[in-house]
């Protein structure tokens, strides 16, 4: 297995062999993200992937997002046969859902607890190294 290589983990299938690939992991962006695309010449298996399904996607033996496929885009013309498809990580959930809270607000409590509180619906952890 090359370490450089990207795979796709989706429906207990593993799918590799990208044309393109853009994996975006940033502090200034709450959701990683990934686009992969490949081309009819790799297309050597069907693809079962809907949006929706939980997708893993590794650099080698690293996985470096875990989350969702937003968005999966067949493409056909009299010459070729493409596919694309993007997804987010799970904080994702965050970004397209509202704040719901039992009570709907918090009293004297630290970030750290809120953070925990909003993430624990989607199974997302939180922690941190700072010092109560």
């Amino acid at each position: 297995m090359n370490k450089d290589e990207v795979f796709l983990y989706v429906n207990k299938k593993i799918y590799s062999g990208w044309k393109e690939v853009s994996i975006t992991r940033s502090l200034e962006a709450m959701a990683g993200s990934f686009s992969l695309s490949v081309v009819e010449s790799k297309i050597d298996d069907n693809f079962e992937i809907f949006c929706g399904d939980e997708a893993v996607v590794k650099i080698g033996e690293d996985a470096v997002i875990t989350g969702y496929i937003d968005d999966y885009h067949p493409s056909f013309d009299k010459n070729s046969h493409s596919i694309a498809i993007t997804g987010r990580d799970k904080t994702a959930d965050l970004i397209d859902c509202s704040a719901v809270f039992k009570t709907g607000q918090w009293n004297n409590q630290n970030i750290l607890k809120i953070a925990k509180d909003l993430c624990g619906p989607f199974d997302i952890e939180v922690k941190t190294d700072l010092k109560k």
